[in-house]
């Protein structure tokens, strides 16, 4: 660890609104800027990554990390429901098997009965909030394009309005923003800002054209590549639970496609 977390976080999502803006030339339109989408998307920076984050971060804090990230697999189950009730999307079998098993896939990367029985209510509180938020989002966004089908400009929007609270929660948190960040730590935040930038187009501009509930368990099976690229590297072992882990993610991914291809 290079530098403060959140101070990194900060970072890292002012990194991905400056290249949202440094993509202006092939979006800008001065219409956009009147529309009720872009409202939407101001709406939606204060929820996510903004509110989503800090409850990410309190569940850390409170209840470890452990609870924390295992709770907030549960998003794409939030997100099925939310789909299926607002946008009246069809939630079939393959879909919902697939659902579960990319769910079960990620939370068997942390799953420690010990630490849950210690922190169940924080977790229940935090760490499932921060989740709920962060499906709530993608129903948000997913409605936002309908009215402002514009990815970069829509992700400008959100990061930008999300930018400004993270710094203001720090600064109310901690009393200084900027903290000291050594060189390393900046190099980091702004290369991990940069990989954000280019998943959050990706996520935005598939929940333009597709589904919620296809799109959600295929975006939370992150982690998943996160461990895949860490054992890679030499900083994790290819252990039984890790294998077991991934082949349930890539089940779980492979017969939502396969779903949405098919129908069944």
């Amino acid at each position: 660890m290079h530098a403060d977390p959140q101070a990194g976080a900060c970072l890292s999502i002012g990194v991905c609104a400056l290249w949202f803006l440094a993509c202006a030339p092939w979006w800008w339109e001065d219409a956009q800027w009147l529309t009720l989408g872009f409202w939407v998307f101001v709406l939606n920076g204060l929820f996510h990554p903004m509110l989503s984050m800090y409850l990410a971060y309190e569940a850390n804090e409170r209840a470890g990390a452990t609870v924390s990230a295992t709770f907030g697999a549960t998003a794409p189950l939030f997100a099925a429901a939310i789909a299926v009730v607002c946008f009246g999307e069809t939630l079939t079998l393959g879909i919902g098997l697939g659902t579960a098993l990319t769910v079960a896939g990620v939370m068997r990367l942390s799953w420690s009965p010990g630490v849950y029985r210690a922190a169940l209510r924080s977790a229940l509180l935090f760490a499932s909030g921060a989740a709920l938020i962060r499906a709530g989002n993608q129903g948000l966004t997913k409605f936002g394009l309908e009215l402002l089908p514009n990815a970069i400009f829509a992700a400008l929007i959100s990061f930008s309005i999300a930018f400004v609270g993270t710094v203001i929660i720090y600064r109310l948190r901690f009393g200084a923003f900027p903290l000291p960040m050594p060189r390393r730590g900046v190099q980091s935040f702004t290369i991990a800002g940069s990989g954000i930038a280019v998943a959050i187009w990706a996520m935005f501009t598939a929940l333009g054209t597709g589904d919620i509930v296809v799109v959600s368990p295929i975006v939370t099976s992150f982690p998943i590549f996160t461990l895949l690229a860490a054992v890679a590297v030499g900083e994790e072992r290819a252990t039984w639970l890790v294998v077991s882990a991934v082949s349930m993610v890539v089940a779980g991914v492979g017969l939502i496609g396969i779903s949405a291809i098919t129908g069944f």
